[in-house]
């Protein structure tokens, strides 16, 4: 019986890779794959508008973070705008109240392609 284990056991043995090296550049190469797909997918996802709310009655205009635990957020609910202070455990807090019509308007920011993001965390000289 030790035998035909024997034989089975070379038949079903695959050629493993030797050493570290091969590994880790198996799991690096995995890894990169992994990491493009899903940069893919979220680009996809977002040109396509999912999981932007704006066609609702209620939209975030603008967040600005005060520290790592409290913001301030500029609400707009129909005709109405709102500034609200957020915090950690605290409920939301308005502090006032506008009409829309007497907010400025923003001039859009131009949004930096992944290239120019990726090039400012370069080293810097």
């Amino acid at each position: 019986m030790s035998q035909a284990m024997l034989l089975w056991a070379q038949s079903t043995h695959h050629a493993v890779p030797q050493g570290y090296g091969s590994a880790l550049l198996q799991a690096t190469i995995a890894l990169a794959a992994v990491c493009l797909l899903a940069w893919l997918v979220l680009r996809f996802v977002a040109r396509r508008g999912f999981g932007a709310a704006t066609e609702g009655r209620l939209q975030v205009l603008e967040r600005v973070p005060l520290d790592a635990r409290r913001s301030l957020v500029l609400v707009q609910v129909g005709s109405r705008a709102f500034l609200v202070g957020t915090g950690d455990g605290a409920a939301p807090r308005l502090i006032a109240e506008f009409s829309s019509d007497a907010l400025p308007s923003v001039p859009p920011k131009p949004r930096p392609s992944f290239r120019d993001v990726l090039s400012g965390l370069g080293p810097r000289e």
